[in-house]
């Protein structure tokens, strides 16, 4: 049997980025991946993302700002995100703010989710501690289920902080204590990703656009 792919995106109010990743992502080498826009709406602008992706034959789940991105990643983690698939044996995690750089960025995750790795990201962070930061990564089913979380609902921004830089089981060390490798794909500057408001710096929109010509 395939094993399935879901390419999640968790989208707030950039709708410029959406229509970025969906142009970009019909050019890319997709094959068992599926492309789900998890949108964590703002009051009232719900519709314009949905008809926006329903256009593009896109899955579009909506759900209430809470918890921020950790919020729907706790959510899909714990099976509860109504309307999103579960039958997933891996979860490439993105936030809406990182853009494709490469048509080949799926297998370029996948390959390297050998039996020893728990997740392959585009960047582990040395930042307030080693921590694997959460604009772009990969997990199993296996693992994803294995999480725990500081709060259970994620609600305020410092159980997202909690969960990713500051206890004892941040989602970098929890990969670890299951004996498990976290990795970096590549080196940040030349990532299949690229977080263009983190990472503004290395002025990549000209590599972008040479990959991903806009008609």
């Amino acid at each position: 049997m395939e094993e399935k792919i879901i390419i999640g995106v968790i989208v707030h109010d950039r709708m410029d980025n959406l229509i970025e990743w969906i142009r970009c992502f019909k050019q890319c080498n997709s094959e068992n991946a599926e492309l789900v826009i998890i949108h964590n709406y703002k009051e009232g602008e719900q519709q314009k993302y949905q008809e926006y992706c329903q256009k593009n034959n896109i899955l579009c789940i909506t759900r209430s700002n809470i918890g921020y991105d950790i919020g729907a990643f706790q959510d899909v983690c714990r099976e509860r995100l109504e309307g999103f698939p579960n039958d997933w044996n891996y979860l490439l995690w993105v936030t809406d703010d990182t853009i494709i750089m490469k048509k080949n960025f799926i297998n370029a995750y996948l390959e390297l989710m050998t039996p020893d790795v728990g997740v392959a990201c585009l960047e582990i962070s040395e930042e307030i501690q080693r921590h694997i930061r959460t604009s772009g990564f990969i997990i199993s089913k296996e693992i994803s289920l294995s999480l725990q979380f500081p709060n259970d609902p994620i609600i305020k921004h410092d159980d997202c902080f909690e969960f990713e830089h500051r206890n004892d089981k941040t989602f970098y060390k929890q990969v670890i204590n299951l004996n498990k490798k976290v990795v970096q794909v590549t080196d940040v500057s030349i990532g299949h990703l690229w977080d263009i408001n983190h990472r503004a710096y290395f002025k990549r929109w000209d590599e972008h656009y040479q990959e991903f010509p806009k008609i």
